[in-house]
């Protein structure tokens, strides 16, 4: 599936003049991004596979320049298996994304480097107890891997990407 649209007055982060608040954002430019989607799934048995893979190109048109800020590559795999039988439902989550920079074009930053590959890893367990009772456990970044992703306010290295972390939750239907 591909994709284009554009726009007028994006956010855009630029210089203020103020010492106190060297930048500041303002509604500026015409824009446009293009882009393809590639989408699939299989499930057979208990087994299900779910993956999506992206490429987008996004440019300022009135700077010509490329909102280097944002994945140009984005890729999701879902492998997951379940057990009707008990309610259980195990997935395996990886994300990546690759091609893009620490943060937007400024100028303090006319040439922000690019970060690696994000790699992430996520488990999701969902136990449904009955149709109005379901448990579910997160688990993000299994392997605890220090990504980083895209600051717009000019963060060198861009921002740290989500910990380690353990969420729990239930839902519940009356």
């Amino acid at each position: 599936m591909g994709f284009y649209s554009r726009w007028r007055d994006a956010v855009v982060v630029v210089p203020s003049g103020d010492s106190n608040f060297p930048l500041v954002t303002e509604n500026a430019g015409r824009n446009d991004a293009r882009g393809v989607e590639f989408l699939a799934s299989r499930h057979w048995s208990h087994w299900s596979v779910e993956g999506n893979v992206s490429y987008v190109d996004s440019r300022n048109l009135t700077t010509d320049e490329d909102y280097v800020a944002f994945p140009r590559w984005i890729g999701n795999l879902i492998l997951g298996y379940q057990w009707p039988e008990h309610g259980l439902k195990v997935e395996w989550l990886q994300r990546l994304q690759a091609d893009v920079s620490e943060g937007t074009l400024s100028s303090t930053r006319p040439a922000p480097e690019n970060l690696p590959i994000l790699a992430r890893s996520d488990i999701q367990l969902t136990q449904r107890l009955n149709q109005d009772l379901q448990f579910e456990v997160h688990i993000f970044n299994l392997f605890d891997r220090d990504n980083f992703v895209p600051s717009v306010w000019g963060a060198e290295n861009g921002l740290p990407g989500q910990p380690f972390a353990v969420q729990f939750g239930v839902t519940a239907s009356f």
